[in-house]
């Protein structure tokens, strides 16, 4: 959100906030010191997120678009999320998610649920054959730091490593 893509300004970012209020977003973004001028927050829409989306990347390219989340995203768009193995329905929520990214040109982040039981993937295949890559993010156990965030992967063939740790420190997330 700071930093170098295009020399002192940084990488422009559309953030669908859906689930969160526009202060609590702005707050984050403000202690993360990302520059307010390359960030369009998208903020409790009512629907249409996808048209949204389209039309702030219409008027001006980004580098990125996050969703967050892929549920509330789904939900807005059809009036109620796909069952968990409804790869049909959610086909239709991630293909014009993929369709989005290559017509904009544009890397697109959805975050979505874990299952509680076991902090892993859930939901359809369609979810995940839609994406290049799936991150895990596990939280810390009872006696690790709790600023520690467990991160597994897996993605197309040959682009995903060993799984690893972030934790915040005073100056932000550290690897």
């Amino acid at each position: 959100l700071n930093g170098q893509t295009r020399g002192d300004q940084g990488g422009r970012v559309v953030w669908a906030g859906l689930e969160e209020a526009l202060s609590d977003a702005v707050r984050r973004f403000k202690e993360l010191g990302a520059e307010p001028g390359n960030i369009d927050l998208i903020t409790n829409p009512d629907s249409d997120v996808l048209q949204k989306i389209r039309e702030r990347l219409s008027e001006q390219p980004a580098d990125l678009v996050v969703i967050d989340s892929l549920l509330e995203f789904a939900r807005l768009e059809l009036g109620e999320a796909p069952k968990s193995g409804d790869d049909s329905g959610w086909a239709t929520v991630m293909r014009p998610l993929v369709r989005l990214s290559r017509d904009f040109n544009v890397a697109v982040v959805i975050l979505h649920h874990t299952r509680k039981a076991d902090n892993h993937y859930r939901g359809s295949t369609e979810i995940a054959a839609a994406v290049d890559a799936l991150l895990e993010l596990s939280m810390p156990g009872k006696a690790e730091d709790p600023n520690l965030r467990h991160i597994s992967g897996r993605g197309r063939a040959g682009m995903w490593g060993e799984p690893f740790e972030v934790a915040l420190g005073d100056d932000g997330y550290e690897i």
